[in-house]
């Protein structure tokens, strides 16, 4: 039998190839929806949700600095972040607190303090461990004394003391400018001499 050119519809197979299109159709407009509204949800979480705020600040170690100026020094960290959600920086959000920063300015700004590590406890806490230097002496300049520590580091404004407790070190030098550690062959012999 000869063919004309004629070939028979098949229906069955149109309606299938139909059907396919379709559910493909619908599994992309599903899967861009569901990522849609994941993205969405992940962003509400982070920066505009109170799931991870701090909300709890804990701070151990400190005997002479004022607890107070430190808490305020954290609120004001966490009011800067948050004021910079235009840069899309989240609020108070525990994941993106910079604590290298806080620790960074509380240690230049406290000269008594000697070292702080901060801790992220998830969801909603940090804590603060300080450690203060420990006096063993004041360095007074002709005008000004000065606490020191073993380290040689000098900090925080004192009177002029005297007694068995803590030494006192007379610099007459009048062209020092404003020093923030004694020199370390003046603090050798003074360790020499307390130990």
């Amino acid at each position: 039998m000869k063919n004309n050119g004629y070939r028979p519809h098949n229906r069955y197979k149109d309606n299938l190839a139909q059907k396919k299109r379709r559910r493909f159709f619908i599994w992309t407009v599903l899967s861009i929806l569901g990522f849609s509204g994941l993205t969405v949800g992940i962003v509400y979480l982070l920066f505009y949700s109170s799931v991870m705020r701090i909300t709890n600040i804990s701070v151990n170690g400190l005997k002479t600095t004022d607890t107070e100026e430190i808490y305020r020094l954290i609120e004001l960290k966490l009011d800067q972040q948050a004021l910079s959600i235009n840069t899309l920086k989240p609020q108070k959000n525990i994941m993106f607190f910079d604590a290298e920063a806080l620790k960074e300015e509380a240690l230049n700004k406290f000269s008594v303090l000697k070292s702080l590590e901060i801790k992220k406890e998830y969801l909603h806490k940090i804590i603060l461990d300080f450690s203060e230097r420990i006096a063993i002496g004041s360095w007074c300049f002709p005008d000004t004394c000065y606490n020191f520590d073993n380290e040689g580091v000098l900090w925080g404004k004192t009177a002029k003391s005297s007694g068995s407790l803590l030494l006192v070190v007379e610099d007459l030098r009048t062209n020092v400018t404003e020093q923030k550690n004694i020199d370390p062959t003046f603090l050798k012999g003074i360790n020499q001499a307390l130990a």
